[in-house]
């Protein structure tokens, strides 16, 4: 959670140094464009998130309630550490990779990674963007500079504060 904290601290800080600059450099239109790129590419970027991390959550609770179910009650009692369990490496490495390469595992792989990637939310952002670049474009105010400017930051923050966490 501290990590969330800090990156919206860096986009609203992004987003201050942003607005003086543009404001100081282009006047209103400038100021105007940036905000609407700079706003619609942090909603867009905070759903993706947040409908991928839905989509981790749910996969590894299916993960944990699927090992748990794979030992039964004697097994539990005998070896309640699982300090016994002798492993094959060999033949787990042979199932794995039957796994990888199954067709109708890809099937299921890509319909459960589609339901994050067309989540309402996200979706949403996606259209929310695309109204307000209309808006502007029907309204003569569309200046192409400044609107990239405002829709790449939150990529170049984002990957920027994932690096210095790193670091």
């Amino acid at each position: 959670m501290k990590s969330i904290k800090k990156i919206v601290l860096y986009f609203f800080i992004v987003d201050i140094v942003l607005i003086v600059l543009s404001f100081v450099i282009g006047g209103k239109i400038w100021l105007i464009n940036s905000q609407v790129a700079f706003i619609s590419s942090l909603l867009i970027t905070l759903s993706s998130f947040r409908s991928y991390q839905k989509l981790v959550q749910s996969r590894s609770s299916e993960y944990q309630d699927e090992k748990i179910n794979q030992r039964d009650e004697l097994d539990k009692i005998d070896d309640p550490y699982e300090l016994h369990d002798e492993i094959d490496f060999k033949e787990v490495i042979k199932k794995e990779r039957k796994k990888i390469t199954n067709f109708k595992n890809s099937v299921i792989n890509l319909k459960n990674s589609s339901i994050s990637a067309f989540s309402p939310l996200r979706l949403g952002s996606y259209l929310f963007l695309f109204v307000l670049f209309l808006y502007l474009v029907k309204q003569d105010i569309f200046s192409v500079i400044p609107y990239m400017i405002g829709l790449f930051i939150v990529p170049i923050v984002s990957i920027a504060s994932l690096l210095m966490q790193k670091s």
